[in-house]
């Protein structure tokens, strides 16, 4: 068998797994695998990449699909399900049982309102139930069947639609409403609670007028069984310390009984083994079980790779640098300490500052180079992986109670965001350095994040800035924050010791077998799908054909493992050999430097898909090796034209044209000799990259003065509400935001009613400051009429009668809209617009009793949304009927947007403007003002144009309104009331603006520009907004 090595890991788990005494002689041959790995081996290298089955034992897929705490979790499946899962009655692979033919006829024969449930699913719910031993005879009873196996079916089908209960077993409604994770899961509740909640604790029946100490009581003895107690006796926990960790006076009771009778009323830790607030933080799917924190973590979570402690000596040592009290303490930090790109960059500018500062090193995940960082600093913090903010702001304070305040932390890399969140949480000046696209950052928010949280921002070209505001538009808000700047890293004056070969210039050339009459063509970086290795061996058998001399190919760096790795290295080796390459490439290795093998080289060929500014373009600039690359592929494609390098830039992943312009060099190579060498030195001195850095910590210690400053002055003006600026966040969190990203011009949400950001700062041109607070300081903090529907008297008549409009393109809402309508006062007539002739019957019965005079229904194309009706409407009914009001409503679901946006946005208009009796009676009555032609919901986004400004533009002229284009609040989802001749222009609009065909744009059409034009054709009957709000509506 072929031996590979194993990190200590995987070497553990291979040990484990070979214990278990599973019979492996079919492995290969059922998963179709031809590799000559032991199968366990193959199993613990590729359990998490490939749908692997143990026959008859294990199904991977099937497991991680099943169970999300194991997929989410970094434990290995099959030993999960061995240690914990048997226990847990959790289920190996898919049960092949079915059920039988009577009751799997009457299940599949007719699905509960269109649930979308796959009948594999539904099988497997039906054999689990029938095997649970529950008593389904009351049931059988109460639903007028007469099998066990038809009631089962019965529960598995109409579970949504009924909410059943099964006598003194399970409550359906009591336990999805209890249970908010199940809920969204969409799965069989009563298949969860006996696969997983009862086992966690979580209650199947409503406990009804149960008092404080019985509930107790029942908690104390459910923690006491005799499973859990052996548990906890195993554990090495020094009680005589609980005490003192908790700051408790002298009480009665033993520690433990102490923890478990108040665990649920105040935070408490078991010293050095388990805090109670630190796990409810760290995993919120605990917090919302309700189950006892401490039971789960030894009886699930220790198994699963959970945290529960924070041993901060752990993590903490000391370097070989002493302390000095006069300099600023600086933490540099790091996602890994490896010789690869970032971290290097990270090693280099801490071994720059160590003699201006007292150097934390803060690093992630311990790799070959950590020796190197913990010695060049004043200490290290390190090892404890991808955490959240919570354990670093414990890390940071633990630093801080040894060192003193932290002047300044720098954030190396997007992959070191939770740092910089916890840095924005405790006010330390931040600076982070991005040398990624947002393209691969995973998952998509981190580039964002870590622009909201960082003082300083620093990117070393203007295609990663632009990549970086792409996904900052489409998550945050389109926006150019004023923090993010440009500066390339320089060449790197340090490598560390101790990682990679360093082959003389001979031994290279023995290695590549060169004989001193080819061209030497080389890439560089980890083996991977990015770096584009295989373009590297496309263009390779181009430059063969297309040069004079013989070339050679190297690629230096490590991952090339073609027998392991059957995701990338495999189908290289495959490549080459089909393309003849075989003599021509040679796969080197990690070098611990260039230096050597460029002294050789003629042209370095940095074939990346997407690569920031590497390190080793820098080292083949100072070589004076001529650069090949690919433009917007990389930011050195940038620099290197606007310094006029020695460089062919080719077009993107243009593997013909790079070849030929590559060829072009070798076959006349140019006179631009020293040209690159000049530049290194001039552009890219890693001194200048490292004042750049330290000046930029120090801007970044100024605007967090500024920041509290205004923060405190904001304060004591009132006028900001934070409640309506950020309903989810805590208070003193909401203003702090606020004023932090109005400072980097960062626009997301409207801090009070009335005041509207983006329409104030566009009119004063302040973009570096808290606009709320320069409005004060002005006198105004009002940019528009607001009314808020809480206060004040309400309106007694609407003596008008008025017209409402519906577009029901999602007609099973048309319910929700009955509801609705029958909180409109007066007299009112109702038109509803709809798609299928079908539905006609189904509205006019949902619509009978709403409340209006008429009801007129009207099928209508689907065409233009829900504009194009309305305007045809308004058009050819509305006018000519004289109604003095018309409202704009229609069964808004955004498919295109994430989540359950679309539904949060629907009713946060609605119940704003039609929720209650008297706030439709109150917005209504505005429109007794003959000055208001428009009333609509004010949101607290802060919106603009989007993609729409060339459409708005055109609108505006064709309505003959002389107004700006620029368009900062309007109704905001196309919801409103208006008067019906304010609108009256609409209806000279030709069809090509309003009668758009599927599929619309997500952003960018003239009916999005007709939704932000509305306020601006009250202009030609010179009447005015107003928008009105309540507290209890927001999204």
């Amino acid at each position: 068998m072929l031996k590979v090595w194993l990190n200590p890991k995987l070497r553990k788990e291979l040990r484990e797994i070979k214990k278990l005494g599973i019979d492996w002689t079919d492995f290969y041959k059922f998963n179709n695998i031809d590799s000559k790995l032991e199968p366990e081996v193959y199993f613990v290298l590729n359990v998490r990449k490939l749908p692997l089955v143990i026959n008859g034992v294990f199904d991977v897929s099937f497991y991680l699909n099943q169970y999300k705490d194991v997929r989410n979790s970094k434990v290995n499946p099959l030993l999960h399900y061995f240690k914990c899962g048997i226990d847990e009655n959790r289920l190996p692979f898919s049960v092949p049982t079915q059920m039988d033919e009577k009751a799997e006829m009457s299940l599949v024969e007719e699905l509960s309102d269109g649930a979308e449930v796959i009948n594999d699913e539904i099988d497997y719910d039906f054999c689990l139930l029938k095997d649970s031993g529950i008593n389904f005879e009351d049931y059988i009873k109460n639903n007028g069947l007469t099998s066990r196996d038809e009631a089962i079916a019965h529960y598995v089908r109409y579970w949504r639609k009924y909410k059943p209960v099964i006598e003194g077993v399970f409550d359906t409604g009591f336990y999805l409403s209890e249970n908010l994770d199940v809920r969204k899961s969409n799965k069989n509740p009563l298949v969860h609670y006996i696969l997983h909640g009862k086992k966690e604790g979580r209650t199947g029946l409503r406990i009804k007028k149960i008092s404080k100490d019985i509930g107790n009581n029942l908690t104390k003895a459910h923690d006491k069984n005799a499973e859990f107690s052996e548990l906890l006796k195993k554990e090495e926990i020094d009680w005589s310390l609980y005490n003192i960790e908790n700051h408790l006076a002298n009480t009665n009771d033993e520690p433990i009984a102490h923890y478990l009778k108040n665990e649920n009323i105040m935070p408490l830790k078991i010293p050095g083994f388990f805090d109670s607030s630190l796990y409810l933080e760290l995993y919120p799917d605990i917090k919302k079980a309700k189950i006892s924190p401490l039971r789960h973590y030894v009886m699930h979570g220790k198994a699963e790779g959970r945290m529960a402690y924070f041993k901060a000596d752990k993590y903490f040592k000391k370097g070989k640098v002493e302390f000095d009290k006069a300099k600023p303490t600086y933490i540099i930090a790091n996602h890994e300490s490896s010789s690869t790109g970032a971290p290097l960059v990270g090693f280099n500018l801490g071994c720059e500052i160590l003699s201006e500062c007292n150097l934390i090193n803060f690093i992630l995940n311990k790799k070959q180079l950590h020796e190197a960082f913990e010695k060049n600093c004043v200490a290290s913090m390190s090892g404890f992986g991808f955490v959240g903010a919570t354990l670093v702001k414990k890390a940071i304070e633990h630093i801080s109670n040894h060192f003193g305040v932290i002047d300044g932390i720098v954030c190396n890399s997007v992959e070191t965001v939770n740092v910089l969140e916890a840095a924005n949480d405790m006010g330390i000046p931040s600076v982070a350095l991005v040398h990624e696209f947002a393209e691969y950052s995973k998952p998509v928010g981190k580039i964002s994040n870590t622009v909201l949280f960082a003082d300083r921002v620093v990117v070393p070209a203007q295609v990663l800035k632009e990549s970086m505001l792409k996904e900052f538009s489409s998550r945050v808000v389109k926006a150019t924050p004023n923090n993010i700047l440009i500066q390339p890293q320089g060449a790197l004056p340090f490598i560390p010791e101790g990682h990679g070969n360093i082959d003389s210039v001979e031994q290279l050339k023995n290695i590549i077998n060169l004989n001193g009459d080819e061209h030497l063509l080389i890439g560089a970086g980890y083996v991977q799908v990015r770096k584009g290795v295989d373009l590297f061996i496309s263009a390779a058998k181009r430059i063969k054909e297309l040069t004079s001399k013989p070339c050679k190919f190297v690629w230096v760096g490590e991952g090339y493992n073609p027998d392991t790795d059957l995701n990338y290295s495999n189908w290289i080796q495959t490549q080459i050999s089909l393309q003849g390459l075989e003599d021509d490439i040679v796969f080197l290795g990690h070098q611990r430097n260039l230096d050597n093998i460029l002294k050789l080289t003629d042209v370095f060929c940095m074939t990346s898909r997407l690569d920031p500014f590497p390190n080793v373009v820098i080292d083949a600039l100072k070589a004076d090796v001529h650069i090949a690359c690919f433009d917007k592929s990389t930011g050195c494609a940038e620099f290197l034209k606007h310094n006029n390098a020695n460089a062919t830039i080719s077009p993107y992943l243009d593997i013909e044209a790079f070849s030929q312009d590559v060829s072009k060099y070798l076959n006349n190579i140019n006179c631009l000799k020293g040209r690159n060498v000049t530049i290194s030195k001039e552009k890219l001195c890693f001194y200048d990259y490292k004042e750049f850095i330290l000046n930029q910590l120090q801007e970044a210690k100024k605007f967090q003065s500024k920041v509290v400053e205004q923060i405190e002055k904001l304060k004591a003006t009132g006028a900001f509400q934070p409640k309506f600026y950020n309903p989810y966040v805590k208070v003193e969190r909401a203003i702090n935001e606020y004023v932090t990203r109005a400072c980097k011009g960062i626009h997301q949400y409207n801090p009070a009613p009335g005041f509207n950001e983006n329409t104030w700062v566009n009119e004063s041109n302040e973009l570096q400051s808290a606009p709320l607070l320069e409005a004060f300081k002005r006198g105004d903090t009002i940019t528009h009429m607001v009314v808020n529907l809480d206060k004040g008297d309400v309106a007694s008549v609407v003596d008008f009668v008025y017209a409402v409009h519906i577009h029901l393109y999602y007609t099973d809402l048309v319910d929700e809209f009955a509801k609705y309508l029958s909180n409109l006062p007066g007299h009112f007539d109702v038109f509803i617009t709809h798609i299928n002739k079908c539905d006609e019957a189904s509205i006019k019965l949902a619509l009978k009793n709403c409340g209006c005079r008429k009801l007129s229904l009207f099928q209508v194309p689907n065409l233009g949304r829900d504009i194009a009706p309305f305007i045809k409407l308004l058009k050819e009914n509305i006018l000519s009927s004289h109604y003095k009001v018309v409202g704009h409503f229609h069964s808004k679901k955004s498919s295109a947007v994430n989540g359950d946006m679309g539904e949060r946005w629907r009713m946060f208009l609605l119940n704003t403007l039609i929720g209650k009796k008297e706030h439709a009676l109150k917005t209504l009555s505005q429109f007794n003002n003959e000055n208001v032609g428009l009333v609509f919901a004010e949101d607290r986004h802060c919106v603009d144009n989007g993609a729409n400004t060339n459409f708005i533009e055109d609108l505006l002229i064709a309505l003959n309104v002389s107004e700006s284009p620029y368009c900062f609040n309007y109704p905001l989802g196309t919801m409103f009331w208006a008067k019906t001749d304010s609108l009256e222009p609409l209806t000279r609009l030709e069809e090509r603006f309003y009668k758009i065909p599927e599929p619309v744009p997500y952003d960018g059409s003239y009916l999005h520009a007709i939704e932000r034009v509305l306020p601006k054709i009250l202009s030609v009957n010179n009447t005015k907004f107003v928008t009105v709000f309540t507290e209890a509506a927001n999204w």
